[in-house]
């Protein structure tokens, strides 16, 4: 037998150590993507669009409900969200997150009252965000916020309930 033939038992240990070696790879790439992942800040940092400003009156808030796609190493899921926008008598807009910074509930707009109420503990902010009283512990959060070709451009963002300061969550 010459030494460039391959016998029987060299070339099953070559096809199985090749075989081997593509079940690793196989299982090291997504391993790697998700560890990379990891480390890169989770959702987006974009802006979304949610609505047409044209729907704003000054001082009068509106409720912008819209989807947002987030994306953590290889999930993805389309949450629902929702902004109020405020215009001012400049034109300028004003976005705020509908979580209260109190206990994370969802407040809503009372036009009676004309102010932001918190059902489930009372805490409640004037038009400008501004804390009218309950035990709330900082004005309502404002999100980044931009007006492009009349939509209203949003960079939704979470922040820690329960604290005076406004703290991004993640």
């Amino acid at each position: 037998m010459a030494e460039q033939d391959i016998s029987r038992r060299g070339f099953l240990g070559w096809a199985t150590g090749l075989l081997a070696g593509l079940g690793a790879l196989f299982v090291a790439v997504p391993l790697v993507g998700t560890v990379v992942a990891s480390v890169q800040p989770k959702g987006r940092a974009g802006f979304v669009s949610v609505g047409d400003v044209s729907a704003l009156k000054p001082g009068e808030p509106v409720a912008f409900p819209f989807v947002d796609d987030v994306r953590d190493a290889y999930v993805q899921e389309r949450v629902p969200r929702m902004v109020w926008a405020v215009k001012r008598q400049d034109g300028s807009v004003t976005a705020y997150s509908p979580v209260c910074p109190h206990l994370g509930c969802e407040f809503f707009w009372d036009p009676t009252a004309r102010q932001f109420v918190c059902p489930c503990h009372d805490s409640r902010w004037d038009v400008n965000g501004r804390i009218l009283g309950g035990p709330t512990p900082r004005a309502m959060d404002t999100l980044v916020s931009k007006v492009e070709n009349g939509a209203l451009m949003v960079r939704w963002e979470q922040f820690q309930t329960g604290t005076p300061e406004k703290i991004p969550v993640g």
